[in-house]
């Protein structure tokens, strides 16, 4: 939507969902199996949710100044559940189903698993007589997949480029050169790819614990766990 001249507010929101379902069976007839059939069946969903929203306003100042502003906001959340269970000694290969299996030997479960991240962001742009850019830009992420004292992350960047090729001296150039650029940026970014739930003490299934089933703590968890923040410099002719 361009409510003015120049500025240019933009909403993008999409969705995807999948359900997936799987059968297995084996028979008790098949001779490696010894008269004792299996059977296993699972189910999960899942489904993404995500939106931007951005506002954009560009202007110029005379013939020499131009300049581009961006706020922005993003938003992300995603669920999944399933569960898969394989029961065995079944008899009959007309009855070879989870039902009448004698008992359940694997299994599994997960009632939820659940993300969502939160972003906010802006850019600024200029340039001159297009041959020298400046940028900077600086935003903030919140993602659940750390703990509740270090949830958000903040991180910036800067930007300079000189386009040599149009400055009026190398006018010689042009004929031989396609590009002549001298850039330099600096900057951090965020990286969140780690597990959901990392950040919290868990128990879990063990399998069995003399013959019965049984649960037992998996991971300690930990409130301080952050973004890793990585720093990047770059130079470039």
């Amino acid at each position: 939507w361009k409510p003015i001249s120049n500025l240019t507010l933009r909403s993008q929101a999409s969705m995807d969902f999948s359900h997936t379902t799987g059968f297995s069976q084996s028979y008790p007839s098949y001779a490696p199996n010894l008269g004792e059939g299996s059977a296993a069946r699972s189910s999960s969903d899942t489904h993404n949710l995500q939106i931007s929203n951005t506002i954009n306003y560009r202007f110029n100042i005379g013939d020499s100044h131009e300049f581009n502003f961006l706020l922005g906001q993003e938003g992300e959340t995603y669920h999944t559940e399933g569960f898969s269970v394989t029961g065995r000694g079944q008899t009959n290969d007309l009855l070879t189903d989870i039902s009448f299996a004698t008992r359940v030997t694997a299994w599994s479960s997960f009632a939820d698993a659940d993300y969502s991240r939160m972003s906010f962001f802006g850019r600024a742009e200029y340039s001159y007589s297009d041959r020298y850019y400046a940028e900077l830009s600086l935003r903030s992420d919140g993602s659940s997949r750390f703990g509740k004292n270090n949830r958000w992350g903040t991180f910036g960047a800067v930007g300079f480029m000189w386009n040599i090729r149009n400055e009026e001296w190398a006018a010689g150039l042009r004929d031989v050169l396609s590009t002549a650029q001298l850039a330099f940026s600096s900057g951090t970014s965020g990286n969140s790819s780690i597990p959901n739930y990392e950040h919290l003490p868990l128990i879990g299934s063990t399998g069995n614990y003399l013959g019965d089933s049984a649960v037992a703590p998996i991971q300690p968890g930990n409130e301080n766990l952050s973004w890793e923040n990585a720093w990047t410099t770059n130079l470039a002719l």
